[in-house]
C-alpha cells in the first residue's frame, strides 16, 4: 500500500468516482460497426485448452479474443527460440512463484472482532472470515496471520488454526491479552527476518499482473498447473482491497492505471467469470476519461507516459474483447444480481473511438521528432525526462490498436510512432555500446533508467550524461544485471515494428536487447527475470515473448534456423521425400507460391487472401482426387488443412485491418503447404 500513497495524492477522486456513477448515455453512441470484429456474445464458460501449430510452434489459442489480450506466442520449448534461457525462466520461476502467490490478499477484515482471555475462539460480527482469512496460504506471510487491536489502538500477531464460518476462527494458541469486544482486525503481518510486510509484497507480486503471466505460462506450455495458478492469482485480486470483488472505485485502497493489473482479469472474466466485465467495463471507462479522454487538449502527459498508457491499453484491449452481453452489479453489492448489460457492442465501439482519437491527438501529438515522450515528475524531483521503460508499456496500446484499427489516418499515426519511438529507444536510450568502466570486458547494454532532462537543480543533467538510477560500485555484475532488467518492457515493440515492415535493422536492434536480457551470445550476463521477485518476474514476461513470435515473420526464405516455413526435408521413418508430380503438385506450388508472396505483402487486399483459400482449397480437392497415388496422403491432407485453418484466420485479421497478423498467418499457411509438398511422396 506505501508504494503508491504518493501516486494517489495526483488523483482527482471526486471526477473519478463521478465518471465511475455516470450512466454515460454518450459513450452509448456511435454504433457496433466499429465495436472490435468477432467479440463474443456470451461469455460465461470456461475456455478449451491451447494447441501447438506442429509447422511453427505457434500457439493456437481457443479465442481470438484470448490472442488479443496476450499477442501471439510460440510454444515452450520450440527450436525456434534461440534464448532458451527465457523459457527456463518464464517456467521454473513461474511454476515458484505460482505457488507463492496468496489466495486471499492481506487486508482490515469487515466488521469487528471479539475474543475472551485465554480463549482460542474468535467470534465475528458484520465479519465474512472465510473469504478474508486463509490458515492455509503460503508460509510464512500469509498462513493465517491475523492482528488484532487493543483499546489503547495497539495491534497484537496471532495465528489462525482454522475457519469453521464468516463469524467464527480459532487460533493457534490462546489468546494471552485481556478479553476485547467489537475490536477491529486485518491480516496485516511483518517478517522481522526479511522486514517485510505481507501487504507489499502482496501488491508488489501482482504490480505488472501475475495473471496475466501465469496465464501465458499455461497457453505455452498446456500445463494445467499454471492455469490453477493463473486462476488463483486472478480470484485473489478481484477479492482484495484494491477491488473488493468490484465494489472500489475511490479511496486509499482505490488503484492507479500502472497497477491495475486488468489484463489478467479480462482473461479470467473469458475463462469462466463472466461477473467481472461490470466493473472491468465501468472502472475502464473512468480510468480512460480521468488519465487520457479529458486531457486529449494539454500541453503535456498528465502524469507520465506509463499511467497515461496502461489507461489507454486497457480501453483498447476492452474495444476487442467486451462481450455484447454479461451480468450487471448492483451498486456497492458482490452479486451479480442488476440484470444484465445488452450493450457491449455500442460500448467497444465507444472504446475504439475513444482510444483512436488519443492516440493520434494525445500521445502521437506529443512525441518529440526524436521520437521520445517527456513529462516532468517534481515529487521525484526530476524535469522534462523519459523513463524508455515505461515508453515499452505505452507502446502495448499502440500494438493493439494497431491490430485492430481499420482506419488508415490512425493506422499511420500508431505506425509512426512505433518506429520513431524503436529508434530513439536502440540510438539514445540503450546504452549498448558504453563500456563499464571499471569492469571493462562489460558493455552496460542496458536503457538508460532517466533520459534526457535532469534535476530540479541541473535540469539538463540527463541530457548530457543519462540517469541510470543506479550507483555503480566495482566489479558487481548485478548492476550491470540491474541495468538491463530496464530492457524488459521494450522487446516486443521492436518485434512489431520488424513485423510490420520487413526491415532488418529492427531485428538486429531487436535481437541485441533481447539477448542483452536474456541471451548467451554476448557476455552470459541477464537481466533480473530470474531474482525471484514477482514484480520483476511478470515485468520480464508479460509482453516479452511476442518478440519470439514477430521476429520470426520476415524469415522466409532466409533458410535460418527460424524460418517459419522451416520444414523437415525427410518423413517420419527417415526416408528422403519425392516431390508430388501431376496436377496435385502445380496446385501445391501455386498454393504455396501465392502464401508465400503474401505473407510479404504489405499491401494485400481481402480478395486476394480469399484467393489464397480457394487455391488451398482446391489444392485439397485435387490431392485428395489423387490420394492412391500417394504414400501417406493423410498426412498431406492433415497439413492441408492446417494451412486452411491459417488462411482462414488471415482473412479474419484482414477484416479488422490487422495486416501484421494476417501476413504472419499467411508465413503460416506457406509453411505447411511447404510440409506438404515435402510429404507428397509418389508410391
Amino acid at each position: 500500500m506505501r508504494l503508491y500513497r504518493k501516486l494517489l495524492l495526483a488523483l482527482s477522486c471526486a471526477l473519478f468516482l463521478t465518471a465511475c456513477a455516470a450512466q454515460r448515455a454518450d459513450v452509448l453512441q456511435g454504433g457496433a460497426a466499429r465495436a472490435g470484429a468477432g467479440a463474443s456474445s456470451t461469455a460465461s464458460v470456461a475456455l478449451g485448452p491451447p494447441g501447438f501449430d506442429p509447422a511453427t510452434d505457434a500457439v493456437l489459442f481457443p479465442d481470438p479474443r484470448v490472442e488479443f489480450i496476450c499477442g501471439p506466442q510460440l510454444k515452450a520449448g520450440s527450436a525456434r527460440n534461440p534464448y532458451p534461457w527465457f523459457d527456463r525462466v518464464q517456467l521454473t520461476v513461474g511454476r515458484e512463484l505460482g505457488q507463492q502467490f496468496p489466495a486471499v490478499a492481506p487486508r482490515r477484515l469487515s466488521g469487528t472482532v471479539t475474543v475472551r482471555q485465554d480463549s482460542r475462539a474468535v467470534e465475528g460480527a458484520g465479519t465474512h472470515f472465510k473469504r478474508e482469512v486463509d490458515p492455509g496460504g503460503p508460509a510464512p506471510l500469509f498462513n493465517g496471520r491475523l492482528r488484532i487491536q487493543l483499546p489503547d489502538k495497539s495491534f497484537r500477531d496471532v495465528r489462525v488454526e482454522s475457519v469453521a464460518s464468516d463469524t467464527q476462527l480459532t487460533l493457534a494458541a490462546p489468546w494471552a491479552e485481556a478479553g476485547v469486544n467489537g475490536a477491529a482486525a486485518d491480516t496485516f503481518y511483518r517478517d522481522p527476518s526479511a522486514d517485510t510486510w505481507n501487504y507489499d509484497k502482496y501488491y508488489d507480486s501482482g504490480y505488472y499482473d501475475m495473471a496475466l503471466v501465469q496465464y501465458l505460462n499455461y497457453y505455452r506450455t498446456g500445463d494445467t498447473t499454471f492455469l490453477t495458478y493463473a486462476r488463483r492469482a486472478a480470484d485473489s485480486w478481484w477479492a482484495s482491497p484494491y477491488i473488493d470483488h468490484g465494489t472500489v472505485f475511490s479511496g486509499r485502497e482505490n488503484l492507479p492505471p500502472r497497477s491495475m493489473a486488468f489484463a489478467g482479469l479480462m482473461l479470467r472474466a473469458l475463462d469462466g467469470r463472466p461477473e467481472m466485465w461490470d466493473y472491468i467495463e465501468r472502472k475502464t471507462r473512468a480510468t480512460f476519461d480521468n488519465w487520457v479522454g479529458r486531457r486529449v487538449g494539454d500541453s503535456g502527459l498528465y502524469y507520465d507516459i506509463r499511467e497515461d498508457g496502461y489507461a489507454q491499453l486497457y480501453a483498447v484491449l476492452l474495444a476487442r474483447v467486451l462481450p455484447d452481453s454479461y451480468p450487471l452489479y448492483p451498486s456497492g453489492t458482490l452479486a451479480a444480481s442488476g440484470g444484465t448489460a445488452t450493450d457491449g457492442a455500442a460500448k467497444r465501439a465507444a472504446f475504439l473511438k475513444d482510444t483512436e482519437r488519443a492516440a493520434v491527438q494525445f500521445f502521437g501529438r506529443l512525441q518529440g521528432a526524436d521520437g521520445s515522450w517527456k513529462w516532468d515528475d517534481r515529487d521525484e524531483g526530476v524535469v522534462g525526462i523519459e523513463q524508455p521503460f515505461m515508453v515499452g508499456l505505452y507502446l502495448e496500446s499502440v500494438v493493439a490498436l494497431d491490430r485492430l484499427t481499420t482506419d488508415a489516418a490512425v493506422k499511420a499515426s500508431l505506425r509512426s510512432q512505433l518506429e520513431k519511438a524503436v529508434r530513439h529507444l536502440y540510438s539514445q536510450a540503450y546504452r549498448g555500446g558504453e563500456q563499464v568502466s571499471d569492469m571493462p570486458k562489460y558493455r552496460w547494454r542496458g536503457m538508460w533508467y532517466y533520459w534526457g532532462g535532469g534535476t530540479l537543480s541541473d535540469p539538463t543533467a540527463y541530457e548530457r550524461a543519462g540517469g541510470s538510477g543506479r550507483v555503480k560500485t566495482g566489479g558487481d555484475v548485478g548492476e550491470i544485471r540491474a541495468v538491463r532488467h530496464l530492457n524488459s518492457t521494450v522487446h516486443h515493440a521492436f518485434g512489431y515494428a520488424y513485423a510490420l515492415t520487413g526491415d532488418e535493422q529492427y531485428l538486429k536492434m531487436g535481437d541485441e536487447v533481447f539477448d542483452a536480457s536474456y541471451g548467451d551470445q554476448v557476455d552470459g550476463i541477464k537481466g533480473q527475470a530470474n531474482d525471484g521477485r514477482g514484480k520483476d518476474y511478470a515485468m520480464n514476461f508479460r509482453a516479452s515473448g511476442r518478440y519470439l513470435v514477430w521476429r520470426l515473420s520476415g524469415a522466409q526464405g532466409r533458410g535460418t534456423a527460424g524460418s517459419v516455413n522451416a520444414s523437415p526435408t525427410a518423413d517420419g521413418a527417415g526416408a528422403t521425400t519425392t516431390t508430388a508430380v501431376g496436377a496435385a503438385s502445380e496446385s501445391l506450388k501455386s498454393a504455396f507460391s501465392q502464401a508465400q508472396g503474401l505473407s510479404k505483402s504489405s499491401g494485400q487486399t481481402q480478395a486476394e487472401v480469399g484467393a489464397l483459400l480457394n487455391s488451398i482449397e482446391g489444392a485439397r480437392r485435387t490431392f485428395d482426387a489423387e490420394r492412391g497415388a500417394y504414400v501417406a496422403p493423410e498426412a498431406v491432407l492433415s497439413e492441408l488443412d492446417a494451412a486452411l485453418g491459417h488462411a482462414r484466420t488471415a482473412l479474419e485479421a484482414l477484416k479488422v485491418g490487422d495486416g501484421a497478423s494476417a501476413r504472419l498467418r499467411e508465413a503460416w499457411a506457406a509453411a505447411r503447404l511447404k510440409r506438404a509438398l515435402d510429404r507428397a511422396r509418389r508410391r
